[in-house]
């Protein structure tokens, strides 16, 4: 059952996989989209030390099973569906389901959410693995891999939109993409 005292309350920021070794950052576009081996990014390259964003991981980061810190690991579709029931159990509209989720600051447009869980959802955008995509949506739109996979090329993520009202939407990506990560206590 979802514990918030369980659940990281920043999106990953991590250079180095938990043995030490570098996870490749990949700046350039074409590499970034051919890229086959587990990589991450800044949102448009940019570093900005302690960013409450994080960085953008690709599948193959996430699968390593190196990503997160000794003792958590990054959520399935069933850990996630334990936080929306969690939510859901507090008498929450399904509609504002991820609202509650939001920090209370970081989002654009006036869409900061009440952080009522201490979850805090920051909007790190994402990257697209298709070059006329690049990198879209920071500040407006938080995404979150899970390690479930839903076929060859796509897995299951997690996001939640600006608006004042949103949901815990449930999508699949491309696997090359740049999305945010998680980490849940083992």
């Amino acid at each position: 059952r979802f514990n918030a005292v369980h659940h990281c309350a920043l999106n990953l920021v991590s250079a180095k996989y938990n043995d030490g070794t570098d996870i490749p950052l990949i700046e350039n576009e074409n590499t970034w989209y051919n890229y086959a081996s587990g990589a991450f990014c800044y949102y448009n390259n940019v570093s900005t030390p302690l960013s409450i964003y994080g960085a953008l991981y690709n599948w193959n980061a996430v699968m390593s099973g190196k990503l997160c810190p000794d003792g958590w690991h990054v959520p399935s579709v069933e850990e996630w569906s334990e936080l929306y029931s969690f939510v859901m159990s507090k008498g929450t509209d399904w509609n504002s389901s991820g609202t509650v989720l939001k920090a209370s600051s970081g989002w654009d447009e006036d869409g900061n959410g009440p952080d009522t869980y201490g979850f805090s959802a920051y909007p790190a955008g994402s990257r697209s693995d298709l070059s006329f995509y690049g990198f879209r949506y920071e500040g407006t739109v938080a995404y979150w891999w899970t390690t479930t996979e839903s076929s060859s090329s796509f897995a299951h993520v997690r996001s939640i939109n600006k608006n004042t009202e949103a949901r815990l939407y449930s999508s699949t990506w491309r696997k090359g993409s740049g999305l945010s990560v998680r980490c849940v206590k083992d």
